[in-house]
């Protein structure tokens, strides 16, 4: 239902998303209209749900192709998402002239991702989904949802209420579609996928207008709230993966790709160049800042792909040599047998 380049350039659509949401948040100059400045700054749960969703979804269509878990499947997981983590860290790390390591929470929130409240949900339910689908099987699912639940509660005992605690349902969510694709499938049909997306617009946009009124993101009033945006939110994605087509939009799709490195990069770029450009006024000095950030993360994406592809290659090469060995050594005590 999702195809990689809708996957990509909706990844791209909802990291535009985040930026505006924070820029808006952080811009220390009070731009000519306060009042959509403030709205634009609650944007940022809607993004990030929609990067959950398709995570949840990407994930378990790949574990549906390889078939199992295993350590090609783990591994592929740890060079796509935790080693570029790793290196970005430590590079702004150096950047910022710290030292991680000079304690045993400093080692831990490097390797938790505890700068990165994003990452580090992702890397739990990651860690999560690899479980409950390695040993749990046919209860994979009913499980990984105990597990999300039970983060939830984790976290907002550890007051760590905020919208760390909901974005994981939204990875839930994006499983449940991969594996309820055909029933899915049918429900979106020539005649009606549209009236689909919008009614899914439609209920994320009233479900994210009362959790505002309750509070905003993440509070026990607003929870029901964000769980049905949650649910709206998948709707309208599931309809919009039908409507767009499966070509590659240059600047979303490339967006998409690096949307891991610039959610990284973001932050500490912002406070590195925004300040240089008062002179460019509030719009304009945002529009360049997030240009430069992009253009950074895609160079460093770009650069890192090229060793990510080189170590698949070779892995590849090993896990088909191993398989080639386990087959030749089958037929070998099969002919003995005879």
């Amino acid at each position: 239902m999702i195809s990689r380049n809708v996957s990509k350039y909706l990844r791209g659509l909802a990291m535009l998303i985040v930026i505006a949401s924070h820029y808006s948040e952080w811009m220390y100059i009070e731009p000519a209209i306060p009042a959509l400045r403030h709205c634009i700054s609650t944007w940022g749960p809607p993004g990030v749900d929609i990067f959950f969703l398709l995570s949840g979804y990407g994930l378990y269509k790949s574990y549906k192709a390889a078939g199992r878990i295993d350590g090609e499947f783990i591994l592929k997981r740890v060079l796509a998402v935790y080693l570029p983590y790793l290196l970005l860290f430590l590079l702004l790390e150096i950047y910022h002239g710290e030292a991680f390591y000079r304690d045993l929470s400093g080692w831990v929130n490097f390797f938790t991702a505890g700068e990165f409240w994003f990452l580090n949900v992702m890397f739990v339910m990651y860690a999560a989904f690899i479980i409950c689908f390695a040993f749990f099987k046919k209860a994979a699912l009913p499980a990984l949802v105990i597990m999300g639940v039970a983060h939830t509660v984790w976290l907002h005992m550890t007051g760590h209420a905020d919208f760390w605690m909901l974005s994981n349902h939204a990875f839930a969510l994006g499983v449940f579609a991969a594996a309820g694709e055909n029933r899915f499938s049918r429900l979106y049909t020539k005649k009606n996928k549209l009236l689909l997306m919008l009614a899914g617009l439609a209920g994320a946009s009233a479900a994210f207008v009362i959790m505002q009124r309750m509070g905003g993101s993440g509070r026990a009033e607003s929870y029901v709230a964000e769980l049905v945006m949650n649910a709206f939110i998948t709707l309208a994605v599931l309809g919009a993966a039908y409507l767009l087509p499966d070509k590659k939009i240059a600047v979303l799709a490339v967006i998409g790709e690096a949307s891991l490195f610039i959610y990284i990069l973001h932050t500490t770029m912002f406070y590195a160049i925004i300040f240089k450009l008062e002179s460019f006024g509030y719009a304009l000095g945002t529009a360049v800042t997030a240009i430069i950030t992009v253009l950074c993360a895609v160079v460093l994406f770009k650069l890192y792909s090229l060793f990510h592809g080189k170590v698949l290659k070779e892995i590849r090469k090993k896990y088909e040599k191993i398989r080639s060995a386990q087959i030749q050594l089958h037929y070998t005590d099969t002919d003995a047998a005879a």
